[in-house]
């Protein structure tokens, strides 16, 4: 669990950083999230953390099956990330942006990898 739990709390972070990323470098109008309304960033970190509490929970305990489940999960966070850093190389010429995402894809599978084969 020592190895889990920073792995999980370093996906959480990475995400809110891509999101924090996105949101500065692509400023949209209407409907987009902006850096210049914080409450939207705000609502939309705290709704990622949210979504991703469920595989912290479920990295907290020894059993294989919630690891497993932890993993799966976190997997299916990993899978966006890459198809949206995949779109974003070839849609855009930021690099900050693309290692950003680059980074949170490597971190979310090493957290999924982590908690898979880490027993305790």
């Amino acid at each position: 669990m020592k190895y889990r739990l920073p792995m999980l709390f370093l996906a959480i972070v990475s995400i809110s950083l891509s999101i924090l990323t996105i949101a500065s470098n692509n400023p949209s109008g209407g409907s987009g999230v902006a850096i210049d309304q914080p409450q939207d960033i705000w609502m939309i970190v705290g709704f990622t953390v949210g979504i991703f509490l469920p595989a912290l929970i479920l990295g907290i305990f020894n059993s294989t099956a919630t690891r497993v489940l932890s993993s799966i999960y976190q997997i299916l966070f990993a899978l966006p990330a890459f198809i949206l850093t995949l779109g974003i190389i070839f849609t855009t010429a930021v690099p900050i942006l693309v290692f950003v995402l680059f980074l949170s894809t490597i971190v979310i599978t090493a957290s999924a990898i982590t908690t898979l084969c880490v027993a305790s």
